[in-house]
């Protein structure tokens, strides 16, 4: 199948109306909480300065199949004390085990705060691994209650009339807010997108700093989220993907640059088969990836691979499509890209 075919079965554009301008509507999308101070806090760690004591020929010559692991949760809750080690999927030999376990408890994070963190680490044992590990990853915390308190205003926004000129078209606000203070403080907000006119961005930041918490109390940790409007002129149609669900093999052949992306996944060791639901935010932000179903940190470093890819569409779909989500289904199996080789996954059990 080529490149032209598989863009036009997997997106469809936008529909427009070719009627005169009639009237502007908006529509306020989910909501996406963003991960806590803890994703930040692991930005300062600090680890022994020598590499990871493991054989460099392992290091070269394990691949594919023969792939050796470790991956593992830290608990850090003391910032000059060794993190916590709880081992979630191990492949190697108890000597490499020890040499990693040894390597974990350099581990400190000297601007922890008073609240606890947790995050996921691999370490791969092929030529994809480094002595380092792999980046340590965010653990997904248990949902805060507070998330369950956020009081939106009951109108709309209340956008201008802007004339003719916008008929037929489809604009689009993404805005990031915080609210870091007590229940009656506004949340600070920032547009990290926009494609609408100046006054339509004015009065979505009028609409949000209307938001309130009333269940915060003052020294609460902030709480972050991200929300999407989409405004639609002279009833035009917001581009969406044309199938609402993909197998994993079907999405990724429609991202660019996968022969220069080598990686290797033990789909096995991740509870599999599950569902993910992925919403298009590249090259504006990082995209957007949840857990369908119970989550797994075991997932944590496949989860930030989804969160890189950007799909082989033109600049104007691209655009188009940004903020719109899809459901990749997520089989058993070993997912192993290698640059001259397609990428396999076994089907769904």
């Amino acid at each position: 199948m080529n490149n032209h075919q598989k863009r036009n079965g997997f997106l469809r554009n936008v529909a427009t109306v070719g009627a005169l301008w009639a009237a502007l509507t908006g529509v306020a999308q989910a909501i996406t909480v963003l991960p806590d101070e803890g994703g930040q806090v692991i930005q300062c760690l600090t680890r022994a300065t020598g590499p990871l004591a493991v054989s460099e020929q392992m290091m070269r010559e394990n691949r594919g199949e023969h792939a050796t692991y470790l991956r593992v949760k830290l608990a850090f809750d003391r910032p000059d004390q060794a993190p916590k080690v709880a081992v979630l999927a191990n492949t190697v030999n108890e000597s490499v085990h020890d040499e990693v376990l040894k390597y974990l408890a350099s581990y400190r994070l000297p601007c922890l705060g008073t609240r606890a963190v947790e995050a996921i680490q691999e370490f791969h044992f092929s030529p994809l691994g480094t002595a380092e590990g792999k980046p340590l990853r965010a653990a997904a915390m248990s949902s805060d209650p507070v998330e369950n308190c956020l009081v939106m205003p009951k109108r709309n926004p209340d956008v201008p009339n802007l004339g003719s000129r916008y008929a037929g078209t489809v604009a689009k606000v993404f805005v990031q807010a915080t609210f870091d203070g007590g229940g009656q403080v506004g949340p600070q907000t920032k547009i990290i997108f926009s494609d609408a006119p100046g006054a339509v961005d004015n009065e979505v930041l009028a609409y949000l700093a209307d938001y309130r918490m009333p269940c915060r109390s003052s020294g609460d940790k902030p709480f972050a989220f991200r929300q999407r409007f989409t405004f639609a002129y002279d009833d035009s149609k917001p581009a969406h993907f044309k199938a609402s669900q993909l197998s994993l093999q079907q999405f990724l052949s429609s991202v660019q640059g996968w022969r220069e992306r080598p990686a290797f996944f033990d789909l096995a060791s991740m509870a599999c088969p599950f569902q993910v639901e992925w919403t298009a935010m590249k090259p504006v932000d990082t995209n957007e990836v949840r857990e369908l179903g119970p989550s797994d940190p075991n997932r944590a470093e496949f989860l930030a691979w989804l969160r890189t890819m950007e799909l082989k569409l033109n600049p104007k779909l691209t655009k188009q499509l940004l903020g719109e989500t899809l459901v990749i289904a997520v089989p058993c199996g070993t997912l192993d890209f290698q640059p001259s080789a397609l990428p396999v996954a076994s089907s769904p059990t």
